[in-house]
C-alpha cells in the first residue's frame, strides 16, 4: 500500500462517517524517527496529512531526528542529535546498550535485556518509547504544512 492509497482509503472512511478525524503515525526508523499527523474536516472535505517537527536541545525543531538516547552518569536523558553528540564528548563516554542507545529498533519484541543500563532503558521496548515520547518542555510538536 502506497502513501496516496493510504490517505484515500482513510479519506474514504472518514467521509462515510462524516465526523471529524485523526490519525497518527509513528516511524521508528533505525537511523531516524518521526511522527505525522493525518486530519479530517468534513466541512472541507479535506484531508491534511503533515509531518510534526520535535523540539530539539537547542531549541529548533526537527521533522526527522536520529534515532538515539543517551543517559549520563547523573541520570540525564538526551534524544536525537544531542545524543549522538555525546558520544565524543570528554567526560561523557556511554558505552551502547548502557548508557547509549543506537539501532534498538532491530531488538523490539526480542527476549534480550539490556542489564546493565538504567532503569527506564533496559530493553529496546523502553527506549524506544523515550524515543516516541520525546521530552518537549511545554514547546509541543507543531505541524510544518509539509507532507510526508
Amino acid at each position: 500500500m502506497t502513501r496516496f492509497d493510504f490517505a484515500d482509503r482513510l479519506k474514504q472512511r472518514l467521509q462515510a462517517a462524516n465526523r471529524k478525524g485523526a490519525a497518527i503515525g509513528i516511524d521508528l526508523g533505525t537511523t531516524k524517527s518521526c511522527i505525522a499527523r493525518a486530519s479530517y474536516d468534513p466541512a472541507s472535505g479535506e484531508l491534511l496529512c503533515e509531518c510534526l517537527p520535535l523540539p530539539q536541545a537547542d531549541g529548533s525543531l526537527r521533522v526527522g531526528v536520529p534515532s538515539a538516547v543517551a543517559v549520563g552518569r547523573d541520570g540525564r536523558e538526551f534524544y536525537g542529535a544531542e545524543a549522538l553528540a555525546k558520544r565524543g564528548q570528554r567526560g561523557f563516554q556511554p558505552r551502547q546498550r548502557k548508557g547509549l542507545f543506537l539501532e534498538s529498533k532491530n531488538e523490539i519484541g526480542l527476549r534480550h535485556s539490556y542489564a546493565k543500563a538504567p532503569e527506564g532503558f533496559r530493553n529496546a521496548g523502553e527506549v524506544a518509547e523515550k524515543l516516541v515520547l520525546l521530552p518537549t518542555e511545554g514547546k509541543g510538536a507543531r505541524p510544518t504544512g509539509q507532507t510526508c
